[in-house]
C-alpha cells in the first residue's frame, strides 16, 4: 500500500527458526565433504585390511610353531586379535585428538570465509565415541581374513617357505609372455622379474590397483571440478558487459534513478554507456528468485536455450513476458508459453514465458522482466534503482576513478548510491571459490596419500615373501641396485596400472560431481576434462609411488644373503 517516491520493491526476506545467514552454501559445502569424507574412511578400510595383513603375514612361522607345541585356533586367534584391538585402541586414540584439531581448525576457517563469523570450540560426543569404538573394531575386524588363512595353512607349507608360486597357470600370465614384455634383451632382467611378481600375487595387485585407481580417479575428479568452476565464474562475469554497477543507497529517503540520474552517470568522465536496471525479488512456490528489468539490448550477454528475448512491443502487453534462468526454469518446470503467476512486492501478477536463458548469473536464478514492466511493477515508470556503466579502458585504476566520479556526481546531484566494480566481484568469488578448492583438494590428497599407503603394504609383503628369493639373487652376484629395481619395478607396473583405471574411474566421479552440483546448488557446471589432468596425475601418481616405497625398498636392500636363506 505504500506508494511515493520510496516504494518497496522487493519481498521481504524470511527465515525460518534455526536458519542463518549463509546456511544453504555451508550445507552445500558439506555435502562435498561428507563425499570426501566416505572416500577417505573406504581407503582408510583398505590400509587397515592390508596392514592387518602384513602383520600376521610376518606372524607365519609363529602361529605355526604355536601349532606345533599344541596351541588350538581359538588360543592363536585371541592372542593375535588382541594385538590388533591394542594397535587399533591407540590408533584410534591418536586420530581421533587429531580429528577434533583438524574439525575445528576447518570449521573456523569456512565460518570466516563463508559467513564472517568466528565460531568457539566444540566436539561431537557421538562422533568422538564413535571414532574410539571404530578403531579396534576395524583393526581386529580386518584381521579376521588373514588370520583364518594363516590358521588354515598346513604347518609343513608355512615352515617351508613363504608361498608365491601360481605364476604360469592362468591365461593372463600366458598372454603376457608371449607379449614380449616378459622374454628377449630389449627388457631388463631386474624388470621382468618385477612385472612377474605382479602376476604372482594376483588377488594382492588387483585390490592394491583398485586403491590406486581410486586415488588417481578422485585427484583427477577434483582437479577438473576446479576446472569447470573456474570455467562457470568466468562465463558468468564475462557475460556482464559493463564494468560498474551503481544501485540506489539504503537509506532513508533515498530517490530511485530517473532520467536526471541516468544522465549524470553518462556524462561522467571515463563513462561510455549507461543503462538503467531495475533490480527486485519474485516469488513462485513459495521459492524466491532473483527479478531483472533489463532492455532489449542490455550489457548483459544472454544465450537462450529457447525462445527469445524481449522487444520494443513487450513493453505494455496485456500478459507481461519473462525470460527465466536455467535453475529457474528447472524448478518451475515452465516452458515457452506458459502463463505463471508470480508474487512481487506489489501482489501476484500473471507473466508468459517467452524465452529460457542458459545463464549462470545469481546460480541461475534470475527472472528476467522487460524493465518499463518491472519498473511499473515495483513503484511507477522510469525509477530504476540500478544502473549499469560501461567505460572506456578495462585498467583497474581507470575503472575506479570512474567509480569514484560517477559516485561524486550522483551524490552532489541527490542520489546517494552504493557502487560494485565487477572486476572485484570476479575477484571475491574467485578467491572465496578457490579457497574452498583448495581445501577440498587438500583433503583429496590426505585421500590419496592414505590410498597410495596400499602400496607399501603390497611392496612390504612382496619383500617378506621373497625374502630367500632376494638372499639367493645376492648370493647368484645381484647387487642392491638389482634388488630395488625389481621392487620399484613391480610398484611402478602397479601404478601405472591402476592409473590407467582411475582415468575411467576419474570420469566417472567428475560426472557425479556435476550432478550432485545440479542436484544440492543448483548450478550446471560445464564439462571441461582436458587431456593434461590425467597426464599431470599420472606424473603425480609416479612420483609418489617413488616416494612411499623408499622404506620397502630399503628393507631389500639391506637384507643379507645368509640370514635370507636362513629366513623363517
Amino acid at each position: 500500500a505504500q506508494t511515493g517516491t520510496d516504494p518497496i520493491t522487493a519481498l521481504p526476506a524470511v527465515r525460518a527458526p534455526g536458519q542463518w545467514p549463509g546456511q544453504s552454501g555451508f550445507n552445500h559445502i558439506m555435502a562435498l565433504l561428507y563425499i570426501i569424507t566416505i572416500l577417505a574412511f573406504a581407503s582408510a578400510l583398505f590400509l587397515i585390511s592390508a596392514t592387518m595383513n602384513t602383520l600376521i603375514a610376518e606372524q607365519a612361522s609363529e602361529i605355526a610353531i604355536l601349532k606345533t607345541l599344541g596351541g588350538r585356533r581359538r588360543q592363536i586367534a585371541g592372542i593375535t586379535l588382541r594385538t590388533a584391538a591394542m594397535l587399533g585402541a591407540a590408533a584410534a586414540v591418536l586420530g581421533t585428538i587429531l580429528g577434533i584439531a583438524i574439525a575445528y581448525l576447518l570449521a573456523g576457517y569456512f565460518a570466516v570465509k563463508l559467513i564472517d563469523v568466528s565460531f568457539g570450540f566444540a566436539i561431537s560426543v557421538p562422533v568422538v565415541v564413535a571414532s574410539l569404538v571404530l578403531g579396534p573394531a576395524l583393526a581386529v575386524a580386518a584381521s579376521l581374513p588373514a588370520l583364518r588363512r594363516a590358521l588354515r595353512r598346513p604347518v609343513a607349507e608355512t615352515l617351508a617357505g613363504p608361498g608365491t608360486s601360481g605364476y604360469g597357470s592362468g591365461w593372463l600370465d600366458r598372454r603376457v609372455a608371449r607379449s614380449g614384455l616378459l622374454s628377449g634383451t630389449r627388457v631388463p632382467g631386474s624388470v621382468r622379474m618385477g612385472v612377474r611378481n605382479v602376476l604372482r600375487q594376483k588377488r594382492r595387485s588387483t585390490a592394491t590397483i583398485a586403491q590406486v585407481a581410486v586415488a588417481a580417479g578422485l585427484a583427477i575428479a577434483f582437479l577438473a571440478l576446479g576446472q569447470s568452476i573456474t570455467a562457470v565464474i568466468s562465463q558468468t562475469i564475462g557475460k556482464l558487459h559493463f564494468s560498474i554497477g551503481v544501485g540506489v543507497a539504503s537509506t532513508r529517503g533515498a530517490r530511485p534513478f530517473g532520467s536526471q540520474a541516468l544522465t549524470v552517470a553518462a556524462t561522467t568522465p571515463g563513462v561510455t554507456g549507461a543503462e538503467p536496471v531495475e533490480t527486485s525479488s519474485v516469488q513462485y512456490n513459495g521459492q524466491t528468485y532473483t527479478a531483472w528489468g533489463l532492455g532489449t539490448h542490455p550489457f548483459y550477454d544472454y544465450r537462450l536455450s529457447a525462445g527469445r528475448w524481449f522487444t520494443a512491443a513487450d513493453a505494455r502487453p496485456t500478459v507481461p513476458p519473462v525470460v527465466l534462468g536455467p535453475a529457474v526454469a528447472r524448478s518451475t518446470g515452465a516452458r515457452v508459453g506458459q502463463i505463471l503467476t508470480l508474487t512481487l512486492a506489489a501482489g501476484p501478477t500473471r507473466e508468459r514465458v517467452i524465452g529460457i536463458d542458459t545463464g549462470q548469473t545469481n546460480a541461475g536464478d534470475t527472472v528476467y522482466f522487460p524493465l518499463p514492466v518491472l519498473e511499473r511493477l515495483d513503484g511507477g515508470p522510469g525509477t530504476a534503482n540500478s544502473i549499469w556503466l560501461t567505460t572506456a579502458s578495462t585498467a583497474h585504476a581507470a575503472i575506479d576513478r570512474a567509480t569514484t566520479a560517477a559516485a561524486n556526481r550522483l551524490a552532489a546531484a541527490g542520489y546517494p548510491v552504493s557502487t560494485t566494480e565487477i572486476y572485484v566481484t570476479q575477484a571475491q568469488i574467485t578467491a572465496a571459490d578457490t579457497a574452498i578448492l583448495t581445501v577440498v583438494d587438500i583433503l583429496g590428497l590426505v585421500v590419496v596419500a592414505i590410498m597410495l599407503m596400499g602400496l607399501v603394504s603390497a611392496l612390504s609383503m612382496g619383500v617378506i615373501e621373497r625374502t630367500r628369493e632376494v638372499g639367493i639373487l645376492r648370493c647368484l652376484g645381484a647387487r642392491a641396485r638389482h634388488i630395488r629395481r625389481v621392487f620399484s619395478a613391480e610398484a611402478v607396473v602397479l601404478a601405472a596400472v591402476g592409473w590407467a583405471f582411475g582415468v575411467l574411474l576419474g570420469w566417472l566421479m567428475y560426472q557425479g560431481l556435476l550432478a550432485l552440483f545440479l542436484h544440492n546448488v543448483d548450478v550446471t557446471l560445464p564439462e571441461d576434462f582436458p587431456p593434461a589432468i590425467p597426464l599431470i596425475t599420472l606424473a603425480g601418481v609416479v612420483v609418489l609411488t617413488v616416494i612411499v616405497i623408499r622404506g620397502p625398498l630399503r628393507r631389500a636392500t639391506r637384507i643379507q644373503p645368509g640370514m635370507a636363506l636362513r629366513y623363517q
